[in-house]
């Protein structure tokens, strides 16, 4: 059984000087269906493809693994990519944001990037939308392999192809695990 910890009182002074406790305002997070759908992710996968910059394509490669942080609210990400000779190694973190109602990832990266995204899914194909990459990642029908497109733009407006890769997940396909 999951133990939750009891919301937080907070200590507040009165105009007479007195010590009170209220209760924290902010309400307790519940785990609903919307979470469960981030277990599409969920797991390692090695992909293959490549990357386009400056009018040049290169060789990409990626391994990531996707686990569900305990209480299984939200999915952490870790990947190790090569482009071409360049290497691009980072964290992340997949949730449910229901005061927005949408899913949102955010990355970090070795090359100095923060990243947030707003996903929206339709069945077996996930968008990300940031303010100068988007992507799709379309997953199998059995879940077992996605197949990625990412878009850039410098003005947030005019998109080109960032990269395309196909990944096969190689471990943690199942139900959500947390």
């Amino acid at each position: 059984m999951e133990r939750r910890l009891a919301t937080p009182n907070i200590e507040t002074r009165g105009t007479a000087g007195e010590r009170r406790k209220t209760r924290n305002p902010e309400a307790e997070p519940q785990r609903g269906p919307q979470h469960d759908q981030l277990s599409a992710f969920a797991g390692s996968w090695q992909a293959e493809g490549s990357a386009f910059q400056d009018d040049a394509e290169a060789r990409m490669l990626s391994d990531e693994t996707w686990e569900w942080l305990p209480g299984g609210f939200f999915l952490t990400c870790r990947f190790d990519s090569r482009v071409g000779d360049t290497e691009h190694r980072g964290f992340g973190f997949l949730a449910y944001d229901a005061d927005r109602g949408t899913h949102t990832c955010r990355m970090i990266d070795n090359l100095g990037y923060d990243r947030l995204y707003d996903l929206s899914v339709n069945g077996q194909v996930w968008t990300f939308r940031g303010s100068r990459e988007r992507a799709t990642y379309t997953f199998s029908q059995d879940g077992r392999a996605v197949e990625i497109r990412w878009e850039q733009s410098a003005n947030g407006v005019d998109f080109k192809p960032l990269c395309e890769l196909k990944a096969t997940r190689t471990a943690g396909l199942g139900p959500t695990q947390h």
